[in-house]
């Protein structure tokens, strides 16, 4: 069987996730730390870790198996999770791919390097209702092309 597990710390599509996943009979699992617990989501699985440095990150990487979809705006995680064969998506709707690793870590280990020089970095640009409408679009389309996917259920 086949999953979908969700990095669910400060994840903004958790109610899209639910919405799509329900289309689908699909039940998420959503992995988070005890300080952000669930709200009322209300649907899927919640597992709760604690609040250790990549705490959601092992779960997550001790579970999955090939074929799982997990969505996560971690591209570290999500280069080591493609490498099992895992789908990875983020909260954009971006589609993280094994092709991809070298990039990310490049760039990781760009910011890493600049945080070390006291050199600050501007994060990610706001959250969009295009990008959630991507993220909704994109996720639909993994759910109903992906016959590996979708056949184990």
């Amino acid at each position: 069987m086949k999953n979908i597990f969700v990095d669910a710390d400060h994840c903004p599509v958790k109610k899209e996730i639910c919405i799509v996943a329900q289309k689908y009979s699909l039940t998420p699992n959503f992995v988070t730390t005890y300080q952000n617990r669930p709200g009322d989501e209300g649907c899927g699985e919640w597992f709760l870790v604690d609040q250790g440095n990549e705490a959601v990150d092992y779960f997550i990487l001790n579970r999955v198996k090939k074929g799982d979809l997990i969505i996560t705006d971690d591209l570290s995680l999500g280069t080591l999770l493609t490498v099992r064969g895992a789908i990875v998506l983020t909260s954009r709707g971006r589609v993280v791919s094994e092709k991809d690793a070298d990039s990310i870590l490049l760039h990781k280990h760009a910011r890493l390097k600049s945080r070390k020089q006291n050199i600050r970095i501007k994060g990610p640009s706001p959250f969009t209702k295009k990008e959630r409408e991507n993220f909704c679009s994109v996720f639909e389309k993994i759910l109903s092309t992906n016959e590996g996917f979708l056949t184990s259920f």
